[in-house]
């Protein structure tokens, strides 16, 4: 996830349910895919499906983490997300060409 530490991102395990809260505030969305996957553009491949055996015991199909890497909220498949937290306003990230 390169490029995604220190922020905030959804994470989804099989088809995403639109999160409109999130999406307004341009929080980034993974797709998970299992071990046999290959890499692809905007997918997470969990390299020995830990993370997705993790979601199904909690059934959870999307999960916002935040930018320690702690679940914030998690929702089962289908559902909404709870809204982000109260006065939540994410940090913008420069772009790779924007000089600092």
């Amino acid at each position: 996830m390169d490029g995604f530490h220190s922020r905030w991102v959804l994470l989804h395990a099989g088809s995403a349910a639109p999160q409109p809260a999130w999406d307004r505030l341009g929080i980034p969305s993974l797709t998970i895919t299992s071990a046999r996957s290959r890499p692809a553009d905007g997918t997470l491949v969990d390299s020995d499906d830990a993370l997705l055996a993790w979601l199904a015991g909690h059934r959870a199909a999307t999960v916002a983490l935040r930018p320690d890497a702690y679940v914030y909220a998690a929702a089962p498949a289908g559902a909404q997300l709870p809204s982000p937290p109260a006065g939540f306003a994410p940090v913008p990230h420069p772009s790779p060409t924007t000089a600092l």
